[in-house]
């Protein structure tokens, strides 16, 4: 059985290193009381903010009910110490899988870092560059304009946006 919570319920979870979780799994629901039924029903605690502190464990059981793009995604960020803007924002060159690297662009005071992928997500992650691929070509023969870019990169590099390795790590398909 899956898990179904909706895409604005944020689960803070913080770690040994003071790394913290925010992830969301479905964005189908609203954030009523499907949320408080869900959490209720893996036993995670269930309180009136919005935000949910979560245990190692719980945090561990609530990504076992997730699948697919949504568990890698959950994982690497949870492994890395991703915060949820720097795992959307994530794009094919940041990936280093030979040296376990992920480098975070434009982080906490707009500053890039190097952090370190679980080398158990190499598989993972390979897959999800294929889903991503498919979805880069699908939108080069429809003619569909390329990613964002920041501004002045965009001026610098105007055709960045079109070129794979610019192309979202989890794009919106």
């Amino acid at each position: 059985q899956t898990c179904a919570l909706p895409i604005s319920a944020h689960f803070r979870v913080p770690i040994e290193r003071g790394v913290e979780i925010f992830y969301v799994t479905n964005r189908h629901h609203s954030l009523e009381e499907p949320t408080r039924r869900n959490l209720a029903a893996l036993g995670l605690p269930v309180g009136t903010h919005d935000d949910v502190v979560l245990t190692r464990d719980e945090v561990m059981r609530l990504v076992a009910k997730l699948e697919g793009v949504y568990k890698t995604a959950a994982e690497l960020q949870y492994g890395s110490g991703l915060r949820l803007s720097e795992l959307v924002s994530l794009r094919i060159k940041d990936l280093d899988l030979q040296r376990h690297q992920l480098t975070v662009r434009g982080g906490k005071g707009d500053q890039d870092r190097v952090t370190v992928i679980p080398q158990r997500l190499t598989g993972q992650l390979e897959h999800s560059k294929k889903v991503a691929r498919g979805v880069y070509q699908s939108d080069r023969r429809l003619g569909r304009p390329g990613v964002f870019l920041p501004p002045a990169l965009a001026r610098k590099m105007p055709n960045a946006g079109e070129q794979w390795p610019w192309f979202w790590l989890f794009p919106a398909a």
